[in-house]
């Protein structure tokens, strides 16, 4: 576009000083030819504004991104995530213990029932005895995560699977994430034997589950800012059938 510019403009200055014409040459006023320099000085402050609105659009691209995937318009794309390889995906929504606020009675509640009110869950399997389960950092995320997943009617179901007696009597205890969950080795009784032999049981634990019980994502880590992210992306419509 500057090469052209500078093109017509060599050719507009020739053709104002000079009387013979050649073949194919045209002869520009004085005005046009101080447009056509004027069209040829906003090149590089044009180019400029272009590369900026790449810029902003490579931006917007990036928040849509997640957007998509979470309203199933995109395929999930996860950095953290993994998939249960084996047929056998469903998960076995247990009857348990539910305390919704701390300090409160444990009551029996069955989690397949409870479901029935959102469009599908997360659920964190904990322990006490789970540093990295219990970490400030960790409860600070599951906050987030909480929050957000609210906005999009998923249900975070925070479940310890140690003995009630330590995870209501532990110094903590207020800054679980409530409602709270318990059962007892509760992973155990959920998790399809054939995910237990592939991927093992360690804490802590994260499920993407469908109101039905069918795990669509599983992460089995601490959390950061970026699985953060993945399990939110995942628990929207994509993975929630």
């Amino acid at each position: 576009m500057i090469a052209l510019a500078a093109s017509l403009t060599l050719s507009c200055a020739s053709a104002t000083h000079t009387h013979q014409e050649r073949p194919g040459t045209v002869t520009l006023s004085d005005e046009e030819h101080r447009v056509l320099r004027h069209a040829a000085d906003q090149v590089p402050r044009l180019a400029e504004e272009l590369a900026g609105l790449r810029t902003e659009l490579g931006v917007l691209r990036s928040r849509l991104g997640p957007i998509e995937q979470r309203t199933g318009l995109a395929k999930l794309k996860s950095q953290k995530l993994q998939r249960i390889e084996s047929a056998e995906r469903r998960a076995t929504l247990w009857e348990g213990s539910y305390i919704e606020y701390p300090g409160a009675k444990p009551r029996k509640r069955g989690l397949k029932s409870h479901l029935k009110g959102f469009q599908g869950a997360v659920i964190a399997f904990w322990a006490t005895w789970c540093i990295p389960c219990i970490s400030d950092e960790e409860l600070a995320h599951l906050r987030v995560m909480q929050r957000r997943l609210r906005r999009q009617g998923i249900e975070l179901v925070s479940v310890a699977i140690d003995d009630l007696a330590l995870v209501r009597g532990h110094e903590k205890a207020s800054k679980w994430i409530y409602p709270l969950w318990h059962k007892k080795d509760g992973h155990l009784g959920m998790l399809p034997e054939s995910f237990i032999k592939q991927v093992g049981v360690n804490l802590p634990l994260f499920l993407v589950v469908s109101q039905e019980g069918e795990i669509c994502e599983f992460y089995n880590q601490k959390l950061d800012t970026i699985a953060l992210r993945d399990i939110i992306t995942a628990a929207g419509p994509v993975c929630v059938r």
